[in-house]
C-alpha cells in the first residue's frame, strides 16, 4: 500500500505513448484502415480553431515512474484501436 492508499487520495494518470502523432495522421490512418482516400479539407486559418490541436501527446511520465511502459508506438496504437472498432460494426 502506497501513501496515497493510506490517506485515502485518488491518483490520476494519463495514459499515452513516448511519442507523438499529429492529428492529421490519425485521420489517415483511420481512413486507410476503412478503405477510404478522402481529400482533407482544413479549416480555421494556421492554427485551426479555439482549443484545437495539431499533435497528441500525453504527459505519461507519472505512470511511468511506476515502471508501467506502453506496448506500442502512438500509430500502431490508433491503427489497432481502429481495427478494433472496424471488428465490432
Amino acid at each position: 500500500m502506497d501513501e496515497c492508499e493510506e490517506e485515502g487520495i485518488t491518483r490520476i494518470f494519463n495514459i499515452g505513448t513516448e511519442d507523438a502523432v499529429s492529428v492529421r495522421r490519425i485521420a489517415e490512418i483511420v481512413c486507410e484502415e476503412l478503405g477510404l482516400k478522402p481529400r482533407f479539407k482544413f479549416t480555421g486559418g494556421k492554427r485551426g480553431w479555439k482549443g484545437d490541436v495539431r499533435t497528441m501527446l500525453l504527459d505519461a511520465s507519472a505512470l511511468r515512474s511506476l515502471g508501467w511502459r506502453p506496448k506500442f508506438k502512438s500509430e500502431e496504437a490508433v491503427r489497432r484501436a481502429t481495427q478494433d472498432l472496424i471488428a465490432e460494426i
